[in-house]
């Protein structure tokens, strides 16, 4: 299954055009989540939307063009819901899946004052929730990339956009949009000035935790002006995971090794290096893969394009030359391959046919969560065990003891399979292999703060289980 969450400014909810248009967007994509911004509606004294098996959250407007609301699907489970801000900011903690969401609907005012107030909140609710997973919707009223997320545009907000940039790099937030399309142009509000200004006003934040999981971050055409920002986390497949890989074949590539070389070297000069800023470095570079990635889709369509419409080019003697590549090869390779097929080759599903996609996920979820728990070992009696197995001498204790050295590391890099699959963080061993200088002083510093810390950094402590059929009744 997936999550699908959706965040649009409404413009107000009370007339009944602005209604039934917000019920054929559910009604159409069927949201898990719909954050609304500026409905002016009180539930107290107005008439509430109700959309069927969807609950709703109100966040009461204290001034025109203000108030919130969250409405959740029946399917998900919402354990409480704050209003933080009256008309601004609210809060919904959702479990979908066995994951715990803490959602934030967010409308960024106007005035300075009320802006602080509203940026003071979002940070007092994310430092008190660093390990969970974190979902920022709204109208933020600020654009962060004033060339790619804006046009005709003559203001900023510097104050929101400086401090909101802090936050977001404190806490390890991604502009969800910008993460999967890091030169994409796309705007979702049209102001009404002569000079006809657009924006991309409507952003979903999502931090580091669940960066992995996403699927989908697009904007959708609106009823009002503001366009629909939503995302996808993907929870479809059991055994199934979206996983980033880098692109070897950038490596050699001169322009793109300086691109890496740069973040790299900028890593190694911060001085006021902590995990924060490791896990900062790993979305730079995939940020900077994605990137090289677009630019070299869009160059080989250039090409294509150029090659089309040259006039120089016999198309005729092109075809002819493909059609003997095509006769050479075939020749060469007359005898048919028969396909290897494994008898280990059964599906998870055919092994849990019985079962629907909820249990299965119940199933594997309770059973590895037993598996990993941590629990408290006695260790009385421990010593008398120990007395009994053999020792290293002190010679080899004090080498195994001494601190790690660059040569080391050096030689565990070289000694790395070129053949091996990358982690989650998508970093393959060619391309540690590439930047070994790099990489030496990196894993140092990573090894000894991670001694002084007695702590792994976050994307270093969770990993894949993939379950593979090995022989047996599968039912």
């Amino acid at each position: 299954m997936s999550l699908y969450v959706y965040s649009i400014n409404a413009q107000g909810l009370k007339n009944f055009k602005s209604r039934i248009n917000l019920l054929k967007l559910v009604t159409k994509f069927k949201p898990t989540v719909l954050c609304v911004q500026e409905t002016n509606i009180d539930p107290f004294v107005d008439s509430k939307l109700l959309i069927p098996n969807y609950s709703s959250y109100y966040n009461p407007p204290v001034s025109q063009f203000s108030g919130t609301v969250i409405f959740c699907a029946n399917s998900m489970s919402v354990t409480s819901s704050l209003v933080l801000i009256s008309g601004r900011l609210q809060l919904l903690r959702v479990q979908f899946l066995h994951n715990n969401y803490i959602i934030l609907n967010v409308h960024i005012p106007h005035n300075f004052q009320n802006i602080k107030l509203v940026l003071d909140a979002i940070e007092k609710v994310l430092n008190e929730n660093r390990e969970l997973n974190v979902i920022m919707c709204g109208d933020w009223n600020y654009v962060d990339d004033v060339y790619l997320d804006s046009k005709n545009r003559t203001t900023n907000n510097n104050f929101l956009k400086v401090t909101m940039k802090r936050l977001l790099s404190n806490f390890n937030f991604r502009d969800s949009f910008r993460f999967l399309h890091p030169s994409k142009v796309e705007f979702s509000h049209a102001g009404n000035q002569y000079h006809k200004p657009l924006a991309r006003l409507d952003r979903i934040y999502i931090n580091a935790v669940i960066s992995s999981q996403l699927i989908l971050a697009d904007l959708l055409p609106s009823f009002s002006d503001h366009g629909i920002a939503r995302v996808g986390l993907n929870f479809k497949e059991i055994g199934t995971f979206i996983r980033f890989k880098f692109d070897n074949r950038t490596l050699s590539d001169e322009l793109s090794s300086m691109k890496y070389e740069n973040i790299l070297d900028r890593f190694l000069g911060n001085t006021q290096k902590d995990f924060d800023s490791y896990e900062q470095l790993k979305w730079d570079l995939k940020k900077a893969a994605i990137q090289i990635r677009n630019y070299n889709n869009f160059r080989k369509k250039l090409e294509l394009k150029t090659l089309k419409y040259l006039n120089y080019i016999d198309k005729r003697l092109i075809f002819e030359r493909m059609t003997e590549d095509v006769l050479i090869n075939t020749e060469s390779d007359s005898t048919p391959k028969k396909c290897q097929t494994s008898t280990n080759d059964i599906s998870i599903h055919t092994a849990f046919k019985n079962y629907d996609n909820e249990s299965r996920s119940k199933i594997f979820v309770e059973f590895f969560t037993s598996k990993f728990l941590h629990k408290d070992t006695s260790i009385i009696g421990i010593e008398e065990y120990l007395q009994d197995l053999p020792k290293i001498d002190p010679i080899s204790f004090q080498i195994i003891d001494s601190p790690l050295t660059e040569t080391e590391i050096e030689k565990a890099i070289d000694e790395l399979s070129r053949e091996s699959s990358p982690g989650l963080d998508g970093l393959t061993s060619e391309f540690i292999r590439k930047f070994k200088k790099q990489f030496i002083p990196i894993f140092l510093w990573l090894w000894d703060e991670t001694v002084a810390q007695n702590i792994l950094p976050e994307s270093l402590r969770c990993g894949l289980l993939s379950l593979i059929y090995k022989k047996g009744d599968p039912t």
